[in-house]
């Protein structure tokens, strides 16, 4: 994983003043500027917002100040979208999905005509950027990508397929990976191109609405016969993956910053209303159910931290830290923020699950961070999946964080949960040998999390300057239980494991589930959403209903064509003298009144 194009950041100093001013500004810009609940509402970010955040450079945080951007390092970034995370989730996750998915294969990858063209317009916001990996059959299923890129024989190639779920609304510059075609047919390797929007055969298509984060657009976007030529290419042909992966690793970090900010935002909230709060035994942060909600936010946060701080110290030493403390970073934040701000909502009451305070939309928002850049769950197999191979894990634990014996514990128990779940009992429980690997990967991968945050809880605690009221030391008794416990199940398994039935089973079991509710599917009229068959082009088109049985209306597949509805039309009844004109009104007239005289053909005009 090595860019083409190295990052050039600006110096400590200079990141770190540019980054204060961001945040400074930002707190101010909050107050009076961004309404969170109206733009989820509205399901839209005004124009002025991305104007202003283009402007103020938090469009391009990280591109070179030789293409106009900021160049902060990465401890800057991270510490800015940390800051716009607690001010608004759904704005923070549109800066860090353009920052991060869409000009990281730019910036890295792309030709220097490409680069020189596109980063300027970037890092100022006049274009938003999109990331298309995802597709419709290939969401963390990346090998089922279907989206070609077949050459076109002299030079380039043609891009065909769909993608989805890429924040593409706006996007008017976008990376797209498709596997190209071979001889034969034969399907390769994934290549990574990038293409700007208004390209033939490039179209936006319907947008998804989601349950959080709805200030930003989630369009698909389909790519019918796309051409593209070597000057769009990202990296080289076949290493596209290289490229995703790059953007993906920075992108699963990012989302780490978020949950802190939001978790920060969450906790401060609980803590002042709970200090204000009067109960029948007084002050409700008093409760000691209070305060230990509010205790575990704050030792979620320190876990968070701790567990980040290396892996951002090594992205600005100019290395890369392991793929799979990446994709830990990213389940650990999330799922903390996830836990956190359901606390919230809990300490709050009633008045946590009312609009016009912002614990509902937060709680709606971070769901997104738990399945993007990768679900949890199968985030945790992978990384299971990747115990005995990943050396670069094995040396954070061993070298950087100073925890051989937990790199040990880790491969032995990944080798422990697989032995006993390919024993002959165990796949016969499982239905077969594969669901009991990856059953063997999900236990190993949980061990690798926690045993991943024990060793970074330690060695923040080893170095900490903190003051003696941070929880470090709480941090890593809480890590060293949950560690043990998850080495504990994988090696004897945990007690859901008895809720692995065959799925026959479960099938069974649920389908007695009608006998009580019935077959709930609904499907109420709905809205009227097409346009009306008598103002489109095509009337018989669009799947409208036929309305030609009411008083004053016509079945639209009995309209005879509209002559003036064509480009044809309207140029050759421009040519038509004033008497030609004067006919053509009057029978467009008796058309309508229904007196039209069929020996006649109604195409003459003269």
């Amino acid at each position: 994983m090595k860019p083409i194009h190295a990052p050039a950041p600006a110096a400590a100093d200079v990141s770190r003043r540019r980054a204060d001013a961001l945040m400074e500004w930002l707190r101010a810009y909050a107050e009076v500027r961004i309404d969170s609940r109206l733009f989820d509402e509205r399901r839209c970010v005004p124009p002025y917002v991305i104007l202003d955040l283009g402007n103020r450079g938090l469009l391009g945080m990280q591109i070179p100040e030789a293409f106009g951007g900021l160049a902060l390092r990465s401890v800057d970034f991270f510490r800015v979208l940390e800051q716009l995370s607690a001010i608004d989730l759904s704005l923070a996750s549109l800066v860090f999905i353009h920052n991060a998915n869409g000009i990281r294969p730019i910036m890295g990858y792309a030709t220097p005509s490409k680069r020189a063209e596109l980063l300027p317009i970037l890092a100022s916001g006049r274009e938003l950027s999109a990331f298309c990996l995802t597709e419709p059959v290939a969401g963390s299923n990346l090998p089922n990508l279907e989206t070609t890129a077949t050459p076109d024989g002299r030079g380039g190639w043609r891009i065909r397929g769909a993608k989805r779920w890429n924040a593409s609304g706006w996007a008017g510059i976008v990376s797209v990976f498709a596997r190209t075609v071979g001889e034969a047919g034969r399907l390769g390797q994934v290549t990574g191109f990038v293409v700007r929007q208004g390209m033939p055969g490039l179209r936006v298509g319907p947008e998804s609405l989601t349950m959080g984060v709805r200030s930003i657009m989630q369009n698909s976007l389909f790519f019918e016969d796309v051409e593209v030529g070597p000057e769009h290419l990202l990296g080289e042909v076949g290493k596209g993956m290289e490229v995703a992966d790059e953007a993906l690793l920075i992108a699963r970090l990012c989302m780490g910053a978020l949950s802190l900010g939001g978790m920060k935002r969450c906790a401060s909230m609980m803590a002042r209303y709970a200090g204000r709060r009067m109960v029948s035994t007084g002050r409700l942060i008093d409760s000691p159910i209070a305060r230990e909600l509010v205790g575990r936010a704050t030792i979620r946060i320190a876990t968070v931290e701790a567990l980040m701080a290396p892996l951002v110290e090594t992205l600005d030493a100019g290395g890369y830290p392991a793929e799979e403390a990446c994709m830990i970073a990213k389940i650990v934040a999330s799922d903390a923020l996830w836990e956190t701000s359901d606390d919230l909502v809990e300490i709050l009451g009633g008045r946590g699950y009312m609009e016009n305070n912002p614990a509902a939309q937060i709680l709606r928002d971070c769901r997104m961070l738990r399945i993007g850049e990768g679900a949890n769950e199968l985030m945790t197999l992978s990384v299971g999946r990747r115990v005995d191979h990943s050396a670069a894990l094995h040396q954070l634990l061993s070298d950087r964080l100073g925890a051989p014996e937990i790199s040990e514990g880790l491969r032995e128990a990944a080798l422990r949960a697989r032995d006993r779940c390919l024993s002959g009992t165990a796949i016969q429980a499982m239905g077969d040998r594969s669901s009991a690997l990856s059953w063997a990967y999900t236990l190993a991968g949980r061990v690798a999390i926690r045993g991943l945050v024990l060793a970074s809880a330690r060695a923040a605690a080893a170095t900490s300057r903190r003051s003696s009221s941070e929880p470090m030391d709480l941090v890593v008794a809480m890590a060293e239980r949950q560690y043990a416990t998850a080495f504990k199940e994988a090696v004897e398994g945990p007690a859901s494991e008895r809720l692995i039935m065959p799925a026959r089973a479960i099938l069974d079991v649920v389908a007695g589930y009608s006998a009580a509710i019935g077959d709930i599917e609904q499907a109420p009229p709905g809205m009227e959403e097409a346009i009306d068959p008598l103002l489109r082009r095509d009337p018989t088109g669009g799947g409208f209903p036929s309305m030609g049985h009411l008083p004053g209306n016509v079945d639209p597949a009995k309209l005879p064509p509209d002559p003036i509805a064509t480009a044809d039309a309207v140029i050759e009844i421009a040519s038509l003298t004033t008497e030609q004109r004067k006919r053509l009104a009057d029978r467009l007239l008796r058309r309508r009144e229904g007196v039209v005289s069929k020996s006649r053909p109604e195409t003459s005009l003269h």
